[in-house]
This record gives structure tokens, C-alpha cells and sequence, in this order.
């Protein structure tokens, strides 16, 4: 046998015959004339020359050097450029020059798959063709087609493709030329297409597909590593073998790039044959199809593949591990992923023995839609109006449909369009009498068929999951199904099948999508609780069931309460409960325990002198409340058995008189934490918290709740995009100066979910509520430029019964029971927005309620108590970007809801006594530990949302300001001033001269 050493020399051996000298700089076939370079980054441009040899790239005013590495390898990175329509030159010079022509700046998309996607312009129908055609003189249209398919055992560094535009291959289709399977995807012209004509900037799409391959074929080293998916790879023993063939096929590569040029230049066809060994490792197709064309920068992905993987049960983990891996290869964090949903097809009409009349949707399809909820930067498009009846066709010939749809995503996604990306998809079925409602989102201006028929292709199954067809109609924006066969239907179905031809979709034309799912039946116990009139009818209380990993809070209004205390609402939400009178009363709660465990009790308390015992299982624990105002008094832990739990509160209510206002004893939930579990919260909440000294010694900021309510000094509101547009920055950063103010707490939302951003997390789940104007951005850095600090007021709307805002919430997953998807659409908003403006933004104060009963807008109730968001995880979401970024939690809302928080919200507070701060934090209370802040209103109200109506007078005069400002200033406390706001950005004339006199009377600080 060889050593390991013999091994080793072979190796170098191999590799230095099979490596062309490098005199001459060479480049990569991905990089060059006619290429399309990535707007607003920075784009790799990377080549092969001497090693050592110093290597110049210039380009759009930009000269870059670097020297080629010991294996002859160099790249440079351009500075990020702007879009440009210009047809430039780029100069590679080393020991020899390389002039690459017409060379333009826009959006690059790589369009990948198997057949479907490689499925050519030569193949699609007349009409499409004809509108194909009516493009030749298009310019700014460019593909990079990778003709020949190539796979290798190893990463190749140079690929088989070359780049046009269209008055290539649309010239080649005329003549003929291009057949069905060639290169120029169908798929991916319609798409770069829709996106040129949209943007109108230079769009180029990659091309690399091959018809037939498994998606395995295509992941990334990577993307295997990352999902520990095995990775078949070439063994020790074979690796001189393997590295002799990729020389090999560079060679071939070389030649056939050599041929594929003088095509090109005398406008022939460029023949896409090229015959290669094959490779016999997991990912070949990806070594030679992808890797390539690494680091070429991109925008995203479209992805049509599936049919080759129609029984696949990991399908999903596969398409985690090669967008995880193409998405770290490409260098674009949470890549734009967008996929095809298969074309209804009869599987059983091809050679594939024992296929399932649902496999493509159990495997593929599925999977598709799991990914579009979980992997960031995946979303789905479906296209069964392709096939026109045509079921046995594998290959439907309408490709426009598909294209235009994936470009759509992208137009909405990732460049802020507001227009419709989607068609309904199935959002909740529930069952009475018999039939089946189905409710669906993202429908546009109604349900209807596309033949004017009943819908189509609804089954429906009772406990035995044996599906029979169901009449369905359409009522309003749902749809009603039903069948004599089940008249208990415990799960339904649509199209889910690999022929459904489904005819619903909305009155814009996007059919629905294919769902699978169980019906949730009709509730059999009564709401515990109802709102009607500002009162409050309980009903039979819930079972709450326990986590013992959290702090759970028990909301009175969910227990037994005894005649004597009642519920409070404000503002619809059941927030306390309130002894009617001084004396004795109770309240009872059944509590679900997963396991035999000790629990600290706690109560969120008003009512100085009152007296509390908790008991449960012949145990108790009392305390007696010996302070002013909402504070939590612990009473003390109780062992819970696994199981049913009574727990009983029995107070001793006093009513707490001071001046001429009598209050009496209030409750606003009774905490059960397991002792270590609470421990662990607290500490690594008092780990992570901000005190900033900036914040402690500001004085006085300015707050403005300006959104899409906001109205102008006369007239109408402007839509969205044309207020932001229209707003006066300029005027804006004067205000801001000539006040003196330190910081400024800004609207990025008020109750209604509007940005004056662009954000594509907001814009995947409602349109229409972004701007293109990133006015935020620019705020933050005129801001800056003035030493002036930034935090974002953020209103995520949701406010149990009362809402301003339903669309959003409903998009956003706010009337759901299980408030999980809500929250994680706050947390990638909060996310998306924290890393774009890094240390530019300095804090954010959070308002709309993050503690309520678990309640939704249809009346009914998840039953699982109080709601309380995630707010350990929101608090980091809001802190990406910046570790040291503020947060607060609206302090209105009793008690204190979370210590994953920085500083009081101070809503309405002017200031605060001595006795209650120290060095500007709360001594105690529930703001303990708090930095201290208030926040008033100097004219009528938060915002002018009146129209035809002028700014209120302010409410103070210099002299009160100045007196309020100073304290704050003694005692380390920063106040808020909140002005309300014009349309345009302007404010109240006499409020502006009243700051500018408190600037001078105060000093900026």
C-alpha cells in the first residue's frame, strides 16, 4: 500500500500538471461582458494569474488592486455601486489586460430546479413566445446560461455558461435554434422579465438547472454540514482519481467556453453539448452547476424542483440545508428563496410503480409550505391554472404564469412593491352541524371559481381519515363543506391531490392554495368570560394550565370569584378585579400542574392594610400589604401536585382613602413560579439590563406619534407613500435643534401598523404598509449628525377586544389562540429594522399591550388565562444590531409585566417625588430597579389625528417647563415632551417658540 506521504505527492503532482500556467490573468466564465453586476453590494470580481502577480480591477470609477495567493487565485470587492443602465467597460489588468464591454449595474437572481425550470423559451407556447419575441431589442434584460450540465465529485472553479441578452436568444428562438431542454429557462425569462418592466433597472437571472435531478444533487457542503444531512463523499483512496477528472473537465470547460464565444460573436448557437464523466457524490450537480458561480453576488433564488423528490419524507430538511447552504456560499444572510408548488400531474401515468395519489403534496408540497413559515426569506407560489386539463404532461408549456407569480414575491418581498403576491391560503376550518367552514388569508377583493362552478376538489373525513368528496360553496370569504358520508367531519382537505386542477381563487385571479388540515370542532364548554357593554359575565372558569419554566400569572377573572369582588375593565380588557366592599372575599382557580413541584406565590396588589392568604392542597401562606400603590407581595411557596390544583385566595379587603378619593382593594393576578425558575428570570433580566448614563442626564427629549393618522393643517390625508414622501425632513431636524432637546422618541408604528421604511418582514404579511422613502434611516442619521439620540415608539396593535388595526393583526396571526406567530412576525420586524440602523438607534418603548386574557376577535378564548408575550425574546429581537439599545414596556399596563426591560415608560408622569429614586432609579415598587422617565402631552392629545383642525394651545407655560426640567435634571430622570404633528412634519407655532424659549432658559445639556 502507499503511504500516506507517497499519497500526498501524487496529489500535488496531479494538481500542478492539471493547473494551466497563470502568466496571463484569466477570469471566471460567470464574469464577463454583457454580466450584470449586483446593486449595493459589494460584488466579488475574482480571477487566476501568476501567484504573486499583482492584479488592478477598474470599474465605474473604482480601482482595486490585490495579488494573486499561492494557488493563483485573486478577488477584489467592489464598493457597493448604484443601478446604472450604462453600458461600462471593466479593466482586469496583471501581466496581461482583459476589457470586459457592456457591463451594466441592477438586480442578479440565480433560477435553479430540475426540468420545469429547465424547460426552455424554444419549448413554450405561440403566444408566449410572441410576447418573448416582442422583446430582442431589450438590453437590459441579460441571462447567464449555464448550457451544458456538468457534475463533478469536486467543486469546480470554472463553470460551461456564458452571458446574452435578448437579442440573442430571442433571435436563436426564432430560428428555431433552441430546443425544449436547452439553455434560456422559460421560467426564469418571464421572471427577470416582470422584474426589468417593474423596476425598470438592468435585471440578470442565472441559469443553472437540469432537468431530472434531486434536490439532494444541489446542496451545498454547507447546507449538509448545517442539517448533519450524510454527505456522500469521495473517499481518500479516490481522491487523486477525482482531482485528475476535474482537471479534465476544466479542460473541456476551457475549450468549449473557446467554441461557445466565437457563437456568440458571429450570433450563432451556442450548442450546449458536453459530454462529462459523472459524479458519484451526494451534491455533484451543485459542484458543477453552483459552485462555479460562488461568490458571484445575488439578490436571491428562484427554486422550481420537486417531481424527482415526490415521495421524499425529508423534503424539508432538504430544503433548510441547501437554502441554509446556498445562503452562506452566496454571502446573503436569510436569502430570498422563492418556490414553484407543482403542477397538477398524473405520477401514476409514468414508469413510477406504487405512487400515492397525494405524494407530491404529503412530501413536496408540504414541505414547501413549512418552509414559506419557517425559514426566513421562503415563500411559495402554486400554478394548477397551467395545465390546462393536461394532468399527463409533466411539463406544462404555459411558463409565464410561473414566472411572473416568483416575480411578484420578489417585487413585494424584497423591493417594497404593494401589489398582490399571492393567492388565499387556508387559515382555520372549524365544524357545526355537520359542515366545515373554511376561512382563508390574503384574499383580494373576494372568493370566486374560475369557471363559475362550486368549488372544486373539497374532501372531507370523520375519525377513520377515510376522505369522501364534499359539496362546497362559497359564503363571503369562506368557503362551506360538507358531505351526508360524515356527519361528524373531523378533517378536511383541498386539492390535495396530484391531478387537482382546483377552480377557487379571489377576484384577482390567484388560485387558492392546496391545504390539508384538521377541523377544529365547535367548543363544548361556554366562553369563560364574555365582554359586552363594559361588563364583565363570568361563565364556568378555566383549566390554567402551568409552565414551570416561566413566571405564570393567573388572572382573577379566570377564577371562581365569590359575590364580593368583581372585574374592572378598561378599555375593553379585563385587566383587575376590585372588592365591592371592605371585608371578606375569594377567589378560586383550577390550575393544571405538569409534575409534583413547589411554587412561590406572588400577588400583584393595591390596597395598603389589605390582608391575603393563599392555600392549596391543606397548605397556606399569608402576607398582609403594607405599602402604597401596585406592588407584588409575596406570600410565600405551596406544593402543587401533578394534576388538578385548586388554588384558593381568601382576602381581608381595607379601602385606602387619600384626600377625597377612596380606593379600594385591587387585584391583578396571582404569580406561581417555580423558586429556582423565578431566580434564573431575574438574574439574567438584571444581567442584561441598560442603565445608560446618556439617558440618566438627557433633560428632555421630544416625542411625536406621527403615522399614517396623522392629518394635514387642511384637506384630506395623503396615502401613505405619498405623506412620507412629502414629509419635511429639513423642517423636521430644525425643530429638533432649535429646542434643545437630546433624543427624540419617534413613531415607527401608533396603533396602526404603517412604517415609514421599507421592511420586508412587514411587507410578507400585509401590503401596502411600507414606504419605499426610507425616512426612518434618513431620520436617524440627521439625528446623529446633530449629537441627538433616536428611540422608536412602537404600538404592535394588539389590544384584545379593541383594536385599531385588525388587518394587520389578523395577517400577522393576532386572532389566533396561540399568539406564537404573532410574535414572531413582531420579533423579524424588530429584527429587520434593529440591524439596519445598528447604533443609530438608541432605544425603543413599547406600547399595544403585552399582557392580556388569551382572547381573540371572533369572542371565543384559548382558556389558557393571561396572555404574556414572549417578552425575553422580543427584548432581544429589539436589541439586534446593538446590545446596548433601551428598552421599555408601557407602564400603564398594571402591574409591571416583565423585567426584560430597561426603563418606566412614564406615560403621563411630569416627574417624581425624592423618596422614590435613587440616582434616578426606583427604589422600590414595581419599577424597581427602573431608570425612571416621564413622558406627558404639551397640547390636547399623543397625535393630531383631527382633520380641518388646528393644534391645541400648549398646556404649560416656560416657567412650569423650566422648573420640571431642572428637577428632572437634579434627580438624573429624563422627560418627554410630546408634541403633536402635522401631516408634513410641521408643529404648532407657539409650541416651537415655547421649546426654543425652554432651550435658552435651561441650556442644551
Amino acid at each position: 500500500m502507499r503511504s500516506k506521504l507517497q499519497l500526498f505527492l501524487i496529489l500535488v503532482f496531479v494538481i500542478a500538471l492539471a493547473l494551466p500556467a497563470r502568466a496571463d490573468v484569466s477570469l471566471p466564465a460567470i464574469v464577463d461582458s454583457k454580466m450584470v453586476l449586483q446593486s449595493g453590494t459589494k460584488a466579488p470580481i475574482w480571477g487566476w494569474a501568476e501567484p504573486g502577480e499583482v492584479v488592478t480591477v477598474s470599474f465605474a470609477g473604482q480601482t482595486k488592486k490585490t495579488t494573486a495567493a499561492a494557488n493563483g487565485k485573486w478577488m477584489i470587492k467592489l464598493d457597493p455601486l448604484a443601478v446604472s443602465a450604462q453600458p461600462r467597460t471593466m479593466a482586469i489588468q496583471a501581466n496581461n489586460e482583459i476589457t470586459l464591454n457592456d457591463v451594466l449595474v441592477g438586480e442578479v437572481w440565480l433560477a435553479s430546479g430540475q426540468s420545469n425550470m429547465e424547460f426552455s423559451i424554444g419549448g413554450i407556447v405561440a403566444e408566449e413566445k410572441a410576447l418573448a419575441a416582442a422583446e430582442i431589442d431589450n438590453k437590459l434584460l441579460r441571462m447567464f446560461c449555464h448550457g451544458p450540465k456538468v457534475s463533478s465529485a469536486l467543486p469546480l472553479p470554472d463553470g460551461a455558461g456564458y452571458w446574452s441578452d435578448c437579442s440573442y436568444f430571442v433571435e436563436q428562438m426564432q430560428a428555431g435554434n433552441i430546443r425544449v431542454y436547452d439553455s434560456h429557462s422559460a421560467v426564469a425569462f418571464f421572471f427577470g422579465l416582470k422584474l426589468q418592466q417593474e423596476l425598470q433597472v438592468p435585471v440578470a437571472v442565472i441559469d443553472s438547472s437540469w432537468g431530472g435531478t434531486k434536490i439532494e444533487s444541489w446542496i451545498a457542503d454547507e447546507g449538509y454540514e448545517m442539517e448533519a444531512l450524510a454527505l456522500r463523499k469521495v473517499a481518500a483512496k479516490d481522491e487523486a482519481t477525482a482531482i485528475a477528472q476535474r482537471e479534465e473537465l476544466a479542460a473541456k470547460i476551457q475549450k468549449w467556453r473557446a467554441a461557445a464565444r466565437e457563437s456568440l460573436e458571429s450570433h450563432k448557437f451556442v450548442s450546449p453539448n458536453l459530454k462529462t464523466p459523472q459524479s458519484r457524490g451526494s451534491n455533484g450537480i451543485y459542484n458543477g452547476m453552483v459552485a462555479p458561480l460562488v461568490p458571484f453576488s445575488i439578490k436571491g433564488v428562484v427554486w422550481y424542483q420537486g417531481e424527482s423528490n415526490n415521495r421524499s419524507k425529508d423534503y424539508f430538511q432538504k430544503l433548510k440545508a441547501l437554502t441554509g447552504g446556498w445562503s452562506k456560499v452566496f454571502d446573503v444572510p436569510d436569502i430570498p428563496f422563492y418556490l414553484v408548488q407543482m403542477a397538477p400531474y398524473n405520477y401514476a401515468h409514468s414508469k413510477t410503480k406504487n405512487i400515492s395519489q397525494q405524494s407530491i403534496y404529503d412530501s413536496v408540497v408540504n414541505a414547501q409550505y413549512k418552509a414559506a413559515k419557517e425559514i426566513k426569506g421562503c415563500d411559495v407560489i402554486t400554478i394548477p391554472d397551467t395545465v390546462f386539463g393536461n394532468v399527463n404532461n409533466v411539463h406544462p408549456p404555459h411558463k409565464k404564469t410561473a414566472g411572473d407569480r416568483l416575480a411578484a414575491l420578489a417585487l413585494h418581498h424584497d423591493y417594497g412593491k404593494p401589489i398582490i403576491c399571492s393567492g388565499p391560503r387556508f387559515e382555520t376550518a372549524s365544524a357545526k352541524a355537520g359542515s366545515v367552514t373554511v376561512t382563508f388569508d390574503r384574499i383580494d377583493q373576494g372568493l370566486e371559481t374560475a369557471d363559475g362552478e362550486a368549488p372544486n376538489w373539497f374532501e372531507v373525513a370523520g375519525v377513520d381519515k377515510k376522505f369522501v368528496g364534499a359539496d362546497a360553496t362559497i359564503k363571503g370569504d369562506t368557503v362551506i363543506a360538507s358531505s351526508p358520508e360524515v356527519p361528524e367531519p373531523m378533517y378536511i382537505r383541498m386539492a390535495w391531490n396530484n391531478i387537482a386542477e382546483q377552480n377557487l381563487r379571489d377576484k384577482n385571479g390567484w388560485p387558492a392554495f392546496s391545504f390539508n388540515a384538521d377541523v377544529s370542532q365547535e367548543a363544548k364548554k361556554i366562553n369563560p368570560y364574555a365582554v359586552t357593554a363594559n361588563k364583565v359575565t363570568l361563565a364556568e372558569p378555566a383549566v390554567l394550565k402551568l409552565d414551570p419554566d416561566v413566571i405564570n400569572m393567573l388572572a382573577p377573572s379566570l377564577g371562581e370569584l365569590s359575590p364580593d369582588i368583581q372585574p374592572v375593565v378598561k378599555n375593553y380588557m379585563v385587566l383587575w378585579c376590585e372588592a365591592k366592599k371592605d371585608g371578606p372575599c375569594q377567589i378560586q382557580w383550577t390550575v393544571q400542574a405538569p409534575a409534583d413541584g413547589k411554587y412561590e406565590v406572588s400577588a400583584s396588589v393595591e390596597g395598603k392594610g389589605s390582608r391575603l392568604v393563599a392555600s392549596c392542597n391543606d397548605q397556606q401562606q399569608e402576607a398582609t400589604v403594607t405599602q402604597n400603590g401596585w406592588h407584588r407581595l409575596v406570600l410565600g411557596s405551596l406544593n402543587l401536585k401533578a394534576g388538578q390544583n385548586k388554588v384558593r385566595l381568601d382576602i381581608d379587603s381595607v379601602s385606602v382613602t387619600t384626600g377625597n378619593r377612596t380606593k379600594r382593594f385591587l387585584i391583578s393576578a396571582i404569580e406561581l413560579a417555580q423558586p429556582a425558575a423565578k431566580e434564573a428570570i431575574v438574574k439574567e433580566a438584571a444581567a442584561g439590563q441598560q442603565q445608560p448614563d446618556w439617558f440618566k442626564d438627557a433633560g428632555y427629549g421630544l416625542m411625536f406619534q406621527w403615522t399614517n393618522r396623522a392629518t394635514p393643517v387642511k384637506g384630506p390625508i395623503k396615502p401613505w407613500e405619498e405623506k412620507v414622501n412629502d414629509f419635511d425632513l429639513d423642517q423636521f431636524i430644525q425643530l429638533v435643534d432649535d429646542s434643545g432637546a437630546s433624543y427624540v422618541i419617534w413613531s415607527a408604528t401608533w396603533g396602526n401598523q404603517y412604517i415609514s421604511a421599507p421592511v420586508k418582514s412587514l411587507d410578507k404579511i400585509i401590503s401596502g404598509r411600507t414606504t419605499s422613502r426610507d425616512l426612518l434611516g434618513e431620520m436617524a442619521d440627521r439625528l446623529r449628525e446633530k449629537d441627538v439620540k433616536l428611540i422608536f415608539y412602537y404600538h404592535y396593535g394588539y389590544e384584545c377586544y379593541h383594536s385599531q388595526d385588525k388587518a394587520w393583526l389578523e395577517a400577522a396571526g393576532g386572532h389566533q389562540a396561540d399568539k406564537s406567530q404573532l410574535y414572531e412576525n413582531l420579533q423579524g420586524i424588530l429584527t429587520e429594522l434593529g440591524d439596519r440602523y445598528g447604533d443609530k438607534l438608541d432605544g425603543w418603548w413599547f406600547d399595544g399591550g403585552a399582557r392580556y386574557l388569551n382572547c381573540h376577535f371572533d369572542g371565543s378564548s384559548g382558556a389558557e388565562g393571561i396572555l404574556t408575550a414572549p417578552l425575553k425574546s422580543i427584548t432581544a429581537a429589539a436589541r439586534s444590531g446593538n446590545p446596548t439599545r433601551m428598552v421599555a414596556y408601557n407602564s400603564w399596563i398594571k402591574p409591571k409585566i416583565t423585567r426584560f426591560q430597561d426603563y418606566y415608560g412614564g406615560e403621563g408622569r411630569t416627574g417624581f417625588s425624592p423618596r422614590e429614586l435613587s440616582d434616578g432609579i426606583f427604589k422600590s415598587g414595581r419599577q424597581q430597579g427602573l431608570q425612571a422617565h416621564g413622558c406627558f402631552i404639551l397640547e390636547k392629545r399623543w397625535g393630531h389625528i383631527d382633520l380641518n383642525t388646528p393644534i391645541a394651545k400648549p398646556k404649560y407655560s416656560l416657567e412650569q417647563l423650566t422648573r420640571l426640567v431642572k428637577r428632572s435634571r437634579q434627580a438624573r430622570y429624563p422627560l418627554s415632551i410630546n408634541l403633536e404633528m402635522y401631516e408634513d412634519g410641521s408643529v404648532s407655532p407657539a409650541s416651537a417658540a415655547l421649546l426654543k424659549e425652554l432651550k435658552a432658559a435651561v441650556g442644551k445639556k
